[in-house]
């Protein structure tokens, strides 16, 4: 049986990195597939035209279905419009920033096709981030229990799921959250009984070197993480919930560290440590506050190569 896969891509103020992330589903071993930009910068905008402009090579042949939003409308408004459009029985997401190695789309529809559609819920696959220092990859198969797993620590990225048509549209799609996105789809889609499947592959490559420092005001106005979990809490065990709350916690911490303001983070790593005193985890990550910040910004994330399981 062969499956369609509609490649879902929003883009927002990056036009060169949009194209590479084009180039990279063109480039993908599968076929049949459809590729639906979304651009989310505004009708007329400077971001916008040179965006078109951009894709033009590709729009002239059909070889991407471009759609674009008269105002901006974040995130998960351009994945689910992208949805609207799309016509395959797997909906694969691609954020601009990112792209794909070839068989990415190849091996998904595999594992898709092992599983069975009945229960399979999301796939997802390992990753390669770069910071513009350092490597690390991500992504680890789902234990025995997925939604104490997922609530502890996302088991993937946007970037590296893949959700058929029918599981997305019965759940409503993306919800619109300042962050979290996909935390949230995927604990609704465990907790409706669907089951995650694991692309043991390193199929996404994401670059976050780019990425804004967070300020200090958003990081602890911005409770999306907490917030997408608090429904299902009641679900868990003791000790997923404290794991949970001191991962939140240390969360807040290192955003706090990186936006220069170590004394704030010094409470949000005293709350991590009353939420689970014994993990070694939280202790761990408190070099963040005793090392230089050229340490924690450039040498820790070294260091963490390998280790990024644990945490």
């Amino acid at each position: 049986m062969m499956v369609k896969i509609s490649v879902i891509l929003p883009t927002y103020r990056r036009p060169e990195a949009t194209l590479a992330a084009v180039e990279s589903v063109l480039e993908q071993t599968y076929g049949p597939w459809e590729l639906i930009v979304v651009d989310d910068n505004g009708e007329d905008s400077r971001f916008q035209i040179e965006t078109r402009r951009q894709l033009e090579p590709y729009l002239s042949t059909g070889a991407v279905k471009y759609v674009t939003h008269r105002i901006n409308r974040g995130g998960a408004a351009a994945r689910n419009t992208g949805a609207e459009y799309a016509t395959g029985d797997l909906f694969a997401f691609l954020d601009s920033d990112d792209s794909w190695y070839p068989r990415k789309l190849e091996l998904h529809a595999a594992a898709y096709r092992a599983a069975g559609a009945e229960n399979t819920g999301f796939l997802y696959n390992r990753e390669r981030i770069s910071d513009g220092y350092s490597e690390v990859l991500s992504g680890e198969p789902p234990s025995s229990d997925p939604l104490a797993q997922q609530m502890k620590k996302s088991l993937a990225t946007t970037s590296s799921l893949v959700i058929p048509c029918e599981v997305f549209r019965s759940i409503g799609g993306f919800a619109d959250l300042p962050s979290s996105q996909e935390a949230d789809i995927i604990l609704r889609i465990l907790a409706s009984g669907r089951e995650p499947v694991f692309v043991d592959e390193v199929l996404t490559r994401r670059d976050v070197s780019g990425d804004e420092r967070i300020s200090a005001k958003k990081a602890l106005e911005d409770d999306s993480w907490i917030a997408v979990r608090r429904p299902y809490m009641k679900l868990v065990d003791d000790r997923t919930r404290a794991a949970v709350v001191r991962n939140y916690h240390m969360q807040k911490m290192s955003q706090l560290v990186a936006a220069g303001h170590r004394r704030m983070a010094a409470k949000e790593l005293l709350a991590a440590l009353t939420a689970s005193p014994y993990s070694w985890q939280s202790y761990l990550r408190a070099v963040q506050l005793v090392l230089p910040r050229t340490f924690t910004e450039r040498l820790y994330p070294r260091w963490r190569r390998g280790w990024g399981r644990f945490f």
